[in-house]
């Protein structure tokens, strides 16, 4: 017996093939989707070698005419690197938005090429899952000078060397330090009329070094001036306290009335030293030594400036004084104490 096979309504074979599109997400768009980045200017513009420099970057996802990425419903993760250059690193917030920072500190002069990538793995509702990437170049100008400053230390025999300046400079008031402004690695010098000095201590030329003479005593023991070498958009700044070395001498028995301008013979002197401005420590000057630049005695103190003079047995002059240790001040002297040209016995007075 055979039976008839019942036709297809076509509207519902069209049906059919309506859904099967939907199901196959035949023209959803979904697998043309691209990234595209945006770089935003370097800031600086122009970096020194070390210096940081900070870039905005973004990225978007780009898909075909008249598909909405709101109706695909899915996630989207995105992710950074960056290669070209020693000294790269990305900030990232979220991994689901493409907004991040380049930070670039490269120690090498030059203009190195710096390639961003950005990565984008997309998926739908339907658990379908791409991975588009971009990439984009970014030159980042490194300058070549200055990297840093040095300052000239002397030492006794007249000569001394240039030392990296880490801290504060203490100039003794009316006495001279040199700076030099260093090139960074792999540069021997730098272009004429270059660097140019300036700065609150009264540095003005221009040229890889310079003298600045402590002219101006600070306030304070915290009261720093300037010194500042500018090349480009680049500078390196010191600073320096001018100060006064005031060496002090008080006899051990310094009864009341006493004279203080005569010592006796084998009398004990107590030294000392304070600065002005005051409250900066001996130790931070490069300390110093007592010395006896005529007549004789023995001296016993510390590099902190407090000991002891023993008077010598026998008349005389006796002059005696300072000298900083170490530092930029290396070998200078302050004005000895000159005390009575015929040393008596201390009595009391009368």
């Amino acid at each position: 017996m055979n039976v008839a096979k019942k036709p297809v309504a076509r509207s519902h074979l069209l049906l059919l093939l309506l859904i099967c599109g939907a199901c196959c997400g035949c023209s959803s768009g979904f697998e043309d989707a691209t990234v595209a980045i945006t770089v935003g200017n370097p800031n600086p513009a122009t970096v020194s070698a070390g210096q940081m420099s900070t870039t905005p970057i973004d990225a978007s996802i780009l898909l075909p005419s008249g598909v909405d990425l709101t109706k695909l419903a899915g996630s989207q993760v995105w992710s950074w690197s960056a290669t070209g250059a020693t000294g790269l690193r990305i900030e990232h917030p979220s991994p689901n938005a493409p907004q991040a920072t380049l930070k670039a500190q490269i120690a090498a002069p030059g203009v190195p090429q710096v390639t961003l990538t950005a990565t984008l793995v997309l998926t739908d509702s339907d658990g379908r899952t791409i991975r588009r990437t971009a990439t984009s170049t970014l030159p980042i100008t490194v300058a070549a000078e200055p990297a840093a400053l040095q300052y000239f230390q002397r030492d006794a025999a007249g000569g001394g060397k240039y030392v990296d300046v880490t801290g504060p400079i203490y100039v003794l008031q009316g006495e001279y330090v040199e700076f030099k402004a260093i090139p960074p690695p792999g540069r021997s010098g730098f272009s004429h009329g270059a660097p140019e000095w300036s700065g609150a201590a009264g540095a003005k030329g221009s040229g890889a070094t310079i003298n600045v003479t402590g002219e101006t005593l600070s306030k304070t023991s915290y009261d720093t001036q300037t010194v500042t070498a500018t090349c480009d958009d680049r500078s390196v700044t010191a600073n320096i306290i001018v100060y006064e070395l005031i060496p002090e001498v008080v006899p051990e028995d310094n009864f009341e009335g006493r004279a203080l301008d005569a010592w006796g013979i084998f009398e004990i002197i107590l030294l000392s030293c304070r600065t002005n401005p005051p409250g900066i420590p001996i130790v931070d000057l490069g300390g110093v030594q007592w010395k006896i630049t005529q007549g004789g005695g023995t001296v016993i103190a510390g590099a902190d400036g407090f000991g002891t003079y023993e008077v010598p047995g026998e008349g005389g002059s006796v002059m005696i004084g300072v000298e900083v240790i170490d530092g930029p001040m290396k070998g200078i002297e302050r004005p000895p104490v000159i005390v009575g040209a015929e040393p008596v016995d201390a009595k009391e007075p009368g």
